[in-house]
């Protein structure tokens, strides 16, 4: 599997105040959510939640079905990366899985009037 960060805006600290904490908790959930989905919900084209003021959305290029191995390997991946610290005020993100020849685009916003509790949204 191979990631490209086609736009990548981080540093050690940022404007909006933006804990590394707050990542690892979106990532967090968004492995929680992703794991249930590959258990329980038949495989659809996109993924979406919100969590806190953060926004992280998953479709696929193509209209095809997400594997969800491929997003969760990826949310494992971003988990690992913001136990680190790193702070990203947002980004655009292109996941290719070549064994399974599928291409999913990955966008982290920020979002400035959003709910306090964890949304999902298919």
């Amino acid at each position: 599997m191979r990631y490209f960060l086609d736009t990548l805006e981080a540093a050690a600290t940022n404007p909006f105040g933006m804990a590394p904490s707050s990542l690892y908790a979106l990532y967090h959930h968004a492995m929680t959510l992703l794991a249930s989905s590959r258990n329980t919900n038949s495989p659809s084209p996109t993924f979406g939640l919100s969590f806190g003021h953060l926004e992280l959305t998953l479709a696929t290029t193509d209209g095809a079905p997400i594997p969800w191995n491929t997003a969760l390997d990826f949310a494992k991946k971003m988990l690992d990366t913001a136990s680190r610290g790193l702070i990203g005020v947002g980004y655009d993100a292109v996941v290719v899985d070549i064994a399974l020849d599928v291409t999913i685009k990955v966008t982290l916003r920020l979002l400035f009037d959003s709910p306090l509790q964890p949304q999902r949204e298919t």
